[in-house]
């Protein structure tokens, strides 16, 4: 199996699981709100958000990716470093895809059709409603859940036990331990760590500006990636009773 037909393979299965979760997503946050609309009769405008539950569906994806495929390329003749680029890219034109198809169902939910129903990317639209900034933004964010993923599948997969155990345990403490450190430290401090939080993700005094959240957003998952590629290179398949 070469590193194209790898390709090919994961992408049919994301595509496929891209369209189940987009029929969940119309079934539940948009048809059942619109027919409660149209019995209930109410003048209240119902909003749905698809940017969050996309997030967490590139990242769940991504997981399950990064984990199921592995021994099947390994006894197919891929290698970890094409399994790894076969996960990357895939992932990387699920992302696009994902983000035009979001763009498209926010174009056409904006016409006036439906009355007191609106599609909302939350957080994008914030930002800008320009269309190409918009959409930079929105294809950094799925890439992000999606590298995210690719780091916990590969966690998942490299440490079993007690090491995994650690590990969780470490991840759910740095919340615990960031609270401590911002009450102990000084006034000054804390106001150059907020100005700096506030530069990464392009909150200024004239507004919100996109550029400087895609430029993080970057940086995150060049880093998620770069640890992903670290841990896959001696990946072993895992025996049932290991």
């Amino acid at each position: 199996m070469k590193l194209q037909t790898a390709i090919i393979y994961r992408l049919t299965y994301q595509i496929k699981s891209m369209l189940i979760y987009l029929g969940f997503f119309f079934l539940f946050a948009c048809l059942i709100p619109i027919a409660a609309i149209f019995i209930s009769g109410t003048n209240e405008t119902v909003k749905s958000d698809i940017l969050f539950s996309g997030m967490i569906f590139m990242a769940v994806l991504s997981f399950i990716g990064i984990n199921s495929d592995f021994k099947l390329f390994l006894q197919n003749g891929v290698s970890r470093k094409n399994n790894f680029l076969a996960n990357l890219i895939t992932n990387t034109f699920l992302a696009f895809g994902f983000a035009l198809v979001m763009k498209m169902i926010e174009k056409i939910c904006a016409l006036p059709l439906i009355p007191g129903f609106q599609f909302r990317i939350f957080l994008v639209e914030d930002y800008t409603e320009k269309f190409i900034p918009s959409f930079l933004l929105l294809f950094f964010l799925l890439l992000f859940g999606s590298t995210i993923g690719l780091v916990f599948g590969v966690i998942n997969d490299r440490f079993l036990g007690t090491k995994k155990l650690l590990i969780l345990l470490t991840l759910l403490m740095v919340p615990v331990l960031l609270g401590l450190f911002a009450q102990i430290i000084g006034n000054a401090l804390k106001m150059k760590i907020l100005d700096f939080l506030k530069d990464i993700v392009g909150v200024t005094n004239k507004g919100m500006e996109a550029a400087p959240l895609v430029r993080t957003l970057i940086v995150i998952c060049f880093i998620n990636t770069f640890i992903t590629y670290i841990m896959n290179r001696k990946r072993e398949i895992k025996r049932i009773n290991d």
